[in-house]
């Protein structure tokens, strides 16, 4: 019985999961146990915001920004598949 309850992890926070999420792009997937993920998006979100930012200004921010959005939804969306 012991082995069970070891088994089975302790469900993950929802507003941790977001915290993380809006304050830094990709940890909030890596505090779901997507660590690799939270790592690519982590490092795509950095390369965007400086790469697109140097080659179309203003427009590179609004990308960037989409990316980030979409980093947010997905990491809800993520939880919900985990946690339905």
């Amino acid at each position: 019985m012991a082995d069970d309850a070891k088994s089975t992890p302790k469900p993950k926070s929802l507003a941790i999961t977001m915290i993380l999420a809006i304050v830094l792009g990709g940890i909030g997937h890596a505090y779901l146990g997507f660590v690799k993920k939270g790592l690519i998006i982590f490092i795509i979100g950095i390369g965007l915001g400086i790469g697109l930012y140097y080659l179309f200004g203003f427009w590179g921010t609004l990308a960037t920004l989409a990316f980030y959005i979409w980093q947010i939804i997905d990491a809800y969306k993520t939880y919900k598949r985990l946690y339905p």
